[in-house]
């Protein structure tokens, strides 16, 4: 990497930006998916009608050809996806699921709206995904489940998760709501443990702006979950006939149809993308002090953030949150860490527990949103430059910040 001329400016102390690109055009909406959205609303059909929709039957019928499943349902949101799963898993107060110690914290409200506990098991660090070492400790007669997040499209450790679940007869649920399009050893995410959720909230690649896709092989539970989706109905039944509690959590067609025209451009995006995600990975490992989150194999892609750590000691004591701001200054767009430790969070017996992976993720990680990596002109060079003009000039933000 080259190392900026003495002098060169860092851009926080009023020098120029060492990434000079228009991010915001490379996640502007396609001609095909606003045609998508345009023929949904002229058709007037705007509701799953009697036999569903054809844009909701057309994204589920894709996404379990995608993730190799029988099955597929389409619903609000993955949040919701994954309560729906745990609810028809027989789920509820008195149970406990284990999740990881670092994740979203939507994945332990969805226990907790069960009435269940979550346990809490940490991560790996270089993945960021649960720890299959730590996990068996942590299965009590109570367990009901388990849930594996692939963090930012990683899928880590799973194999011996898997493993370690079926010795002690216990459901995996996926939380794949990073990882559309993510395999593991040839497997696509979402068929590796008994169902998967996925989300498709504004912030992921593949967006509605909300709403959820289930998978899973298993026919009984597939036929649960359409039921609690559907107001408690069942398949093939007349709609005035009711069988249990169920709730409204239906897939707009609007969405499906949005939902499943991005689906089409990230897989022609996708190699591109992961050509981009090689180069920055090998990029930022060259630099001192930084290691990106590990990919296992290639193609494994975040379709949210990409996420790596930073250690402060090899920038001069510069901290994080100065290293974060002088980067953004620098033109790259950033944050820290999106999550704490649950524990952290969490009113629960593990609250006063030490998970240390998760906590050290939690001051040391920084995020890049995954909207940087698309396309041939992504500026991977110049972010690897931004970063190490930081590093060869952090004493400069270090004393600044002092003498502020």
């Amino acid at each position: 990497m080259t190392i900026p001329e003495d002098n060169i400016q860092l851009a926080m102390l009023g020098g120029d930006a060492a990434v000079r690109h228009d991010f915001s055009a490379q996640i502007a909406p396609t001609d095909a998916e606003i045609e998508a959205v345009t023929a949904i609303a002229a058709s007037g059909q705007w509701w799953m009608g009697k036999k569903g929709h054809p844009a909701i039957r057309k994204l589920e019928a894709s996404m379990a050809q995608s993730q190799g499943t029988s099955y597929a349902l389409g619903v609000t949101n993955g949040t919701q996806a994954l309560e729906i799963i745990l609810r028809n898993l027989g789920v509820g107060t008195g149970d406990q699921v284990i999740i990881p110690a670092y994740a979203p914290q939507s994945v332990a409200m969805v226990v907790q709206i069960l009435g269940a506990e979550p346990v809490l098991v940490d991560v790996c660090l270089g993945t960021m995904t649960l720890d299959p070492e730590a996990l068996s400790e942590r299965i009590t007669p109570q367990v009901k489940a388990i849930i594996y997040v692939h963090l930012s499209g990683v899928v880590g450790a799973i194999d011996p998760v898997l493993s370690i679940a079926k010795a002690y007869d216990l459901p995996v649920v996926e939380d794949c709501r990073h990882a559309y399009g993510v395999k593991s050893k040839g497997r696509p995410v979402g068929s590796l443990g008994i169902a998967g959720a996925f989300d498709f909230q504004s912030g992921q690649m593949v967006s509605g702006g909300e709403g959820g896709v289930i998978v899973t092989q298993d026919k009984n539970l597939y036929g649960r979950c359409w039921s609690q989706h559907n107001c408690g109905r069942r398949q093939g039944r007349p709609r005035s006939e009711y069988y249990e509690l169920g709730s409204n959590c239906r897939l707009a067609a609007f969405q499906a149809a949005l939902i499943q025209a991005q689906c089409q451009c990230w897989s022609e995006e996708l190699p591109q993308v992961l050509k981009n995600l090689d180069q920055i990975d090998a990029c930022l490992a060259a630099i001192e002090g930084l290691t990106p989150q590990y990919r296992a194999t290639k193609d494994q892609s975040p379709t949210w953030r990409y996420l790596f750590r930073y250690e402060s000691h090899a920038f001069q004591g510069l901290p994080i949150t100065l290293f974060i701001k002088a980067l953004q200054a620098e033109g790259v767009p950033c944050e820290g860490s999106p999550y704490r430790g649950l524990h952290q969070i969490l009113q629960s017996r593990d609250s006063q527990a030490s998970f240390p992976v998760a906590e050290r993720l939690a001051q040391t990680v920084v995020g890049i949103p995954y909207s940087i990596f698309l396309g041939a002109e992504a500026p991977i060079q110049e972010i690897g430059e931004a970063i190490t003009k930081i590093q060869h000039y952090a004493q400069q933000l270090v004393q600044s910040s002092r003498d502020a």
